[in-house]
């Protein structure tokens, strides 16, 4: 793989012929608008969706042969390209070279399979004579290159600030599938940079402009495989995925596909799906300033192209939410502002509130976080309403219902989910907020649905799941409800489920402690609270539990009157503590 290397240059004068070639082609100044766009070219030879445009320019001034000449390097470097392919074909066929320009408008369509202008091409095609005597637009030999068969090309494209510690790993996880690596450095100034050429990456640099997009964006633009999978510096592909990745892109049975991405939280973890891998399309690019989406731009395609959407088997584990390593980034801090210009220069985006929701709510702020959430919500609820599709009420209704749940408002969790099962049908997450809401209200139903969500979760396929539906929480309280219907049996089973998720879950062990004590087994049940005493000596509802089981166990006097002793050594003005020594000596006498 070549190691390449590119310093930003001036982009500023750049980016000011870009907008004045664009300024004169609004205008029907064709002329001017090339001489533009060639100066900017200057500045960025390599910039193929430049490249093609005046491609463009050139054909419709009539200049065929400049405008071949340039779709070929577009074509080169950019194969999956339908646009220019389809452009090719048209002043091949119009120079007399029919073979070739049906060549062209081919692989058009093979990139493109609901793009009806080369489908219609092709079917006129047969009405052009082959000509002869003409000069070709290209020579065998740059048509020979073109068409050359060989495997399907990959660009694995990363943005990087300042990640020398997680860069190395990442790499090294997509070497074997990457055809090329496009690295941009957004201001690095550890050895990020070094360790992505000494990796073989094409290493770029980009100007931070507090804007995620665009530093993606210009990954995009410098990509030349047929395909891109993006991929973040705390991201790894996994091992197991690497060969089946390879046969994805042989089959190409859709055109861009879903992957998921394993994100560790502490001692849970969260399963997400996004869009990450797609064929190389010029017109695809990421907008919004922080949690960027490729959605707003391959919409549009997907309906001129027919694009073919697809669930790739492929994993990316994600290690940016631990939290040391969260904190030690300062990322909540830099998300929280990227979040605020994103709303400040868009008031109603919608996916930026939902955002915002959910740093909020990962931070605690459960209360803070509804009101982006509903707002967010009520946006989604008006796209519905204007045609799209109810699935999209999915996220925004489990967020504010989950929001509701940790602020311990349990009717509003309720309330919330009637309203969003009124259009989408239950998922492992809702069928787990209403479960436990009802449990903490004393409705009936909870232990239905509370198994149900388990179900759901490990069946899978669905778009995100609740870190906490895989650990010991929703265990917990089935264990509980078992506990209150008086089954102190399978209590006990689920509470034992928790804690093997969860070891130091705290209501479980008192679950569990609750439950031996109820099937004759109190030492079982002191033996647990003393492992809690002994990882942290103040815990006063351990000291108490302990000595209630004690004083209520017959022929335990002596061990009940040595646990008060050192309960109350640690705790002794409290009156729980000191009734129940009373109570002892009551009893003793």
């Amino acid at each position: 793989m070549p190691i390449r290397t590119a310093k930003i240059q001036d982009v500023s004068r750049r980016d000011y012929l870009i907008r004045k070639g664009a300024d004169a082609l609004a205008i029907g100044e064709r002329e001017e608008a090339l001489s533009r766009y060639r100066s900017a070219l200057d500045y960025e030879p390599d910039d193929d969706r430049l490249l093609a445009t005046i491609a463009q320019i050139e054909a419709s001034l009539g200049d065929a042969r400049a405008a071949a000449a340039d779709l070929a390097r577009v074509l080169a470097r950019r194969p999956a390209d339908a646009d220019s392919w389809n452009l090719l074909g048209v002043l091949l066929i119009e120079n007399g070279e029919r073979r070739d320009a049906v060549l062209c408008w081919r692989r058009s369509i093979a990139l493109a399979r609901g793009f009806e202008t080369p489908s219609r091409n092709l079917k006129k095609s047969r009405s052009f004579p082959q000509e002869k005597g003409r000069a070709p637009l290209l020579s065998r030999a740059e048509i020979a290159k073109l068409f050359a068969r060989r495997a399907p090309r990959l660009s694995v494209c990363l943005i990087a600030k300042d990640e020398e510690e997680l860069l190395p790993e990442c790499l090294d996880s997509v070497a074997g599938v990457a055809s090329e690596i496009v690295l941009v450095d957004t201001g690095s100034t550890d050895r990020t940079r070094e360790i992505g050429k000494d990796r073989g990456a094409r290493v770029f640099e980009h100007a931070w402009k507090q804007d995620f997009a665009s530093a993606r964006n210009d990954a995009l633009r410098r990509a030349t495989g047929d395909w891109v999978l993006m991929i973040d510096a705390d991201e790894r592909l996994d091992p197991r995925d690497v060969e089946p990745l390879k046969r994805l892109l042989e089959g190409q049975e859709f055109d861009c596909a879903s992957v998921s991405i394993e994100s560790s939280i502490g001692d849970d973890s969260l399963a997400t799906r996004a869009v990450r891998l797609f064929r190389n399309y010029p017109a695809l690019c990421y907008v919004g300033r922080i949690h960027e989406q490729l959605g707003p731009s391959l919409r549009p395609l997907r309906e001129r192209f027919g694009l073919r959407s697809g669930t790739a088997a492929v994993r990316l584990r994600h290690l940016g939410y631990e939290p040391a390593l969260f904190t030690k980034r300062e990322k909540a801090e830099r998300n929280k502002l990227l979040l605020e210009y994103e709303l400040k220069d868009n008031p109603g985006n919608v996916y930026a509130l939902l955002k915002q929701g959910e740093a909020l709510f990962s931070q605690g702020s459960f209360e803070e976080a509804i009101g982006p959430i509903e707002e967010a919500l009520r946006g989604t609820r008006d796209a519905v309403e204007g045609g799209a599709d109810a699935s999209i009420l999915e996220e925004p209704g489990t967020l504010l219902a989950a929001c509701a749940l940790a602020a311990g408002n349990y009717r509003k969790t309720l309330e919330t989910l009637e309203s969003l099962h009124a259009r989408v049908a239950p998922t492992a997450n809702t069928c787990y907020l209403e479960g436990v809401s009802r449990w903490a209200l004393g409705l009936e139903g909870a232990r239905e649905l509370i198994e149900e969500s388990l179900e759901r979760a490990d069946a899978s396929g669905e778009v995100f799941t609740l870190p906490e539906i895989r650990g010991a929480t929703p265990r917990y309280v089935l264990g509980a409800v078992a506990l209150t219907a008086g089954d102190a049996g399978a209590a006990g089973r689920r509470f034992e489920e928790a804690l093997a998720r969860d070891p130091r879950h705290r209501e479980a062990r008192f679950g569990l402690a609750e439950v031996l004590f109820h099937l004759g087994r109190p030492e079982g049940s002191v033996s647990i609270l003393a492992k809690m005493i002994e990882e942290d000596a103040r815990d006063l509802a351990a000291w108490r539990a302990g000595a209630v089981f004690l004083i209520s166990t017959k022929g335990r006097e002596q061990a009940a009157e040595a646990w008060l002793a050192a309960a109350l050594a640690a705790f002794p003005q409290d009156p729980v503590l000191n009734r129940l020594q009373s109570d002892l000596r009551v009893g003793a006498a």
